[in-house]
């Protein structure tokens, strides 16, 4: 047997322990493990790859393959967003539309009834100016200021929404309260136009007729004296 120097032998003992052995086998074993672990991960990567890249499932409206109803969940999320902000705002279209019908509606109702109340007093007026038996002055005088305040009244009721029968009803009626006060101003300054004052107020009442008869019928579209009517078609 041939020795190295410090005593180390040279010979079949170079195999032993002192030339790493164990150690090259366990490192080639780690490095087994790492390639294994490796190609699993490109293989698990690869997987997700193509999974993602795979089309997503639609879903058909009624179960009906045809292409343009059938669409993924994220797309028929986005169509029920947009179709939602569309009813919301038909919805609230709709809300204000009802609001100003209502509105308007009782405006036309408040008008007809001052209309109403206007030509009913234009008819009763007529036939006290009629029946008087002496026109004093003083007499006319407070006629005058009668007349001016229902003519004054009259010209505040809001007719603009109503069927133009009734504003030639309001209208005509309020020319003929203002010619009778014209005729009362006159009697006011000379009692003895009287006799003509009482011949021109007949013709002003006759006129006054035709429209009581326009009023007394319900106005286009409502109704403001349904239990009026009942009786009436009870009697």
């Amino acid at each position: 047997m041939f020795s190295w120097a410090r005593g180390r032998s040279w010979g079949p003992e170079r195999a032993g322990p002192a030339w790493g052995g164990d150690n090259i086998g366990s490192n080639y074993m780690e490095g087994a493990m790492d390639m294994n672990q490796l190609s699993a991960a490109l293989a698990s990567a690869l997987v997700r790859v193509v999974e993602s890249a795979k089309p997503a499932q639609e879903y058909c409206l009624l179960w009906i393959d045809w292409w343009p109803i059938c669409m993924t969940k994220a797309e028929w999320s986005g169509w029920m967003q947009a179709i939602g902000a569309i009813l919301a705002i038909l919805a609230s279209f709709a809300l204000v539309r009802h609001q100003l019908k209502e509105q308007q509606l009782l405006v036309k109702r408040a008008a007809v009834s001052r209309i109403r109340t206007f030509v009913a007093f234009s008819s009763s007026y007529a036939e006290g100016f009629l029946g008087i038996d002496k026109y004093t002055n003083l007499e006319m005088r407070r006629q005058s200021a009668l007349l001016n305040e229902q003519i004054a009244m009259a010209a505040t009721i809001p007719s603009e929404l109503l069927n133009i029968e009734w504003i030639a009803a309001l209208e005509g009626t309020r020319s003929i309260a203002v010619q009778f006060r014209v005729l009362v101003d006159a009697v006011a300054e000379d009692p003895r136009l009287g006799p003509q004052a009482r011949e021109v107020g007949k013709q002003l009442a006759e006129k006054l007729a035709d429209f009581e008869k326009t009023v007394v019928q319900d106005h286009p579209g409502f109704k403001i004296w349904p239990h009026r009517r009942n009786r009436r078609s009870k009697g």
